[in-house]
């Protein structure tokens, strides 16, 4: 198979990261990177640690559909800020016109995520193509492989919200109030730098945001209810990863089984003793860990953002949509020591 794709949002962190996975992916064979910005500029300019893997490429303003239909399969990944893919995937459907239907479509940001429009509002507020909100799959392998099978359109989660429904997926239908404290690095917030998330305001800082209110948490109440998770996000002080701590009232012994039954059924999650984002950051796994005083029982993760909170997830979702092994092109160890 021959997977012919178009990258929307080529300068920002969800295309370079893609860019760096697709190059060891076998079955990707011609890759176009779109982007806003008009003078066309090298791949290796906007992403430099692509040097010698994409030489000679240029970014384009626009999709060459002729390119994206030679191949076995059309793909176009979205890696645009929030709110943008919902204005133009219209657009690009009817600028496509029948072969649209062919197209498999990724999308990165958080537009196609929420099913509920309330929800989308209260968090994003008003959307630009509603009606083909329920056209997407939500694309967590984890806990959605059989609805993603076939799937054409794929909403991938936020990096938090991948880690927080696992997380709360090993204590299933154990504990009725899970509180959660969870500390991210400053590419999680894309890379246009702001007065909060610069790199340099933050490196040798730690700070609460949205504290109980984050946008993420819209998606696991999507999946297992309003108000079981109580959510704190701390802003941390290193550029890639996501580290979270659980805790609830719940019977170790059920939260161990629902840990090794995932585990054993999902080739990207390894139970560990302990959880580091040392040994995750770089690759699409997530290591997880369960503890107990007794009392409660916490549980603890990390992953990569960048990777299995969105650039490797979209490839692991999409291997499964194409009928494809899921570690298809992802098959890779963490970069440690980092």
């Amino acid at each position: 198979m021959k997977i012919h794709a178009a990258i929307l949002g080529g300068s920002g962190y969800g295309a370079g990261e893609l860019l760096t996975w697709l190059p060891g992916h076998p079955h990707f064979a011609d890759v176009q990177v779109i982007s806003r910005n008009e003078d066309e500029p090298l791949i290796e300019d906007l992403h430099p640690h692509l040097r010698g893997f994409w030489s000679g490429e240029r970014v384009a303003s626009k999709i060459d559909f002729s390119r994206l239909l030679a191949g076995d399969q059309a793909v176009i990944f979205g890696a645009m800020p929030h709110g943008q893919f919902q204005k133009q995937l219209p657009n690009l459907m009817q600028e496509a016109g029948s072969a649209a239907e062919e197209f498999y479509f990724v999308d990165l940001s958080a537009d196609y995520r929420l099913q509920d429009l309330d929800l989308v509002e209260k968090y994003y507020g008003s959307h630009a193509s509603p009606d083909l909100i329920p056209t997407f799959a939500y694309g967590l392998p984890e806990l959605d492989r059989e609805g993603l099978v076939g799937a054409q359109r794929i909403a991938c989660p936020g990096c938090f919200a991948t880690g927080l429904q696992i997380g709360m997926a090993i204590y299933g239908s154990e504990a009725r109030f899970v509180s959660a404290v969870g500390i991210t690095g400053s590419t999680g917030s894309g890379v246009n730098p702001s007065a909060t998330t610069h790199h340099p305001t933050r490196v040798n800082d730690v700070r609460p945001y949205k504290v109980l209110n984050h946008q993420h948490l819209a998606e696991v109440d999507q999946r297992f209810g309003p108000g079981r998770l109580h959510f704190t996000p701390l802003s941390g002080p290193f550029a890639r990863g996501i580290f979270l701590a659980f805790t609830a009232e719940a019977e170790e012994r059920v939260c161990r089984q629902n840990l090794i039954s995932l585990t054993a059924q999902n080739p990207f999650l390894r139970h560990v003793e302990v959880p580091r984002l040392a040994t995750v950051v770089g690759s699409n796994f997530i290591e997880l860990a369960v503890a107990t005083n007794g009392t409660a029982t916490t549980v603890t993760l990390a992953l990569d953002n960048l990777v299995k909170g969105m650039a490797g997830q979209a490839i692991q979702a999409l291997n499964i949509a194409l009928g494809l092994p899921e570690t298809e092109g992802l098959w890779r160890p963490a970069r440690f020591p980092g």
